[in-house]
């Protein structure tokens, strides 16, 4: 959804409510489905110093057009570490090819982006 998975409308709403158990959830391609490139790595890297204890990692989404938009890796991993994120990645794989191979592939890289 366009409007409940922007960035910035969700850090509007955690200062707005103002209380300490409500945190975001910084998803690596959800906002690159709607947005720009530039406006979703920012609202994402606002939103990794609010975040609690988890992220979803994720290569691709498909964007409205239902084509695929590929994730830069290195950059989502870089604003995790830059917004002090210490928390668990889950893992979605979300592209095509074979979950199992994917995911695997996905844990690989998501391990030397940590290093």
């Amino acid at each position: 959804n366009p409007v409940s998975e922007d960035p910035f409308f969700l850090m509007k709403l955690v200062e707005k409510v103002g209380n300490p158990w409500l945190h975001t959830l910084p998803d690596f391609a959800n906002s690159l489905a709607h947005r720009d490139a530039e406006y979703a790595y920012k609202g994402f890297g606002e939103m990794c110093p609010h975040a609690y204890s988890i992220c979803h990692v994720k290569a691709m989404e498909l964007n409205d057009a239902g084509k695929p938009v590929e994730v830069d890796m290195a950059r989502a991993f870089g604003l995790l570490k830059q917004g002090g994120f210490k928390g668990y990645c889950s893992m979605e794989f979300d592209s095509p090819g074979d979950p199992y191979a994917g995911t695997r592939a996905l844990i690989e890289k998501t391990e030397q982006l940590l290093r």
